[in-house]
């Protein structure tokens, strides 16, 4: 195993096309272009992540809280099917996994609702010393979990990697220093830049 890819975030992706983004207090008509439109995708940052990882070469495993409806999923069987390590998935069978509803215009623009379910509970750490121990970069994505900074803090410990991808909150800040590389769009970039009073990306310190 190569990547450990911590995640805390939706696992389904809704995805609709609509005439324009709506103002406050407006309507969006929803363009619907195929029957599946608007349907549950495999999705998530973090198994997004570890499934192109793993199609380039590299053995994954994924640490993740879910909830009862994951277990047994064609999800599931899918990611299995890709070879990944299931190992750290985190079930919590009174919540359901999270959802994120991701609107699109014509010109690109996007509006995203999510339900994170599952994946606001923090993530119990009891194996992850068993997981260091065997890769050489861990990925944290997409969001700056409750969790987050002590796995850094652990992870630290070990000759490995240490990657963010995807986080614009203000919490990544103090933990900078400990990251090898920060992969990030402009938006994300922009507002870290702000949180430590920064004139660009290069004072940031990681690799971009």
């Amino acid at each position: 195993m190569d990547v450990l890819v911590v995640g805390a975030a939706a696992l389904y992706d809704h995805i609709f096309p609509v005439r324009e983004l709506p103002s406050k207090g407006r309507v969006a008509e929803i363009l619907a272009t195929r029957p599946t439109e608007g349907n549950a995708y495999f999705g998530g940052c973090a198994f997004n992540i570890a499934v192109t990882m793993t199609k380039l070469g590299a053995g994954c495993a994924l640490m993740h809280a879910v909830g009862a409806d994951f277990p047994g999923s064609d999800y599931e069987k899918y990611l299995g099917g890709q070879g990944i390590s299931l190992d750290g998935i985190q079930v919590h069978r009174e919540l359901q996994s999270g959802h994120a509803f991701l609107f699109y215009d014509r010109q690109g623009e996007t509006l995203c609702f999510s339900y994170p379910g599952a994946a606001s509970e923090p993530l119990s750490l009891d194996r992850l010393n068993t997981f260091l121990d065997q890769v050489s970069m861990v990925v944290i994505a997409p969001v700056f979990s409750p969790s987050s900074a002590r796995i850094i803090q652990i992870a630290r410990n070990y000759p490995l990697k240490l990657a963010a991808c995807g986080i614009a909150a203000a919490e990544l800040m103090p933990f900078l220093g400990q990251i090898d590389i920060l992969i990030a769009n402009q938006y994300e970039i922009q507002s870290l830049c702000q949180a430590c009073g920064a004139d660009g990306p290069f004072e940031l310190g990681p690799s971009l």
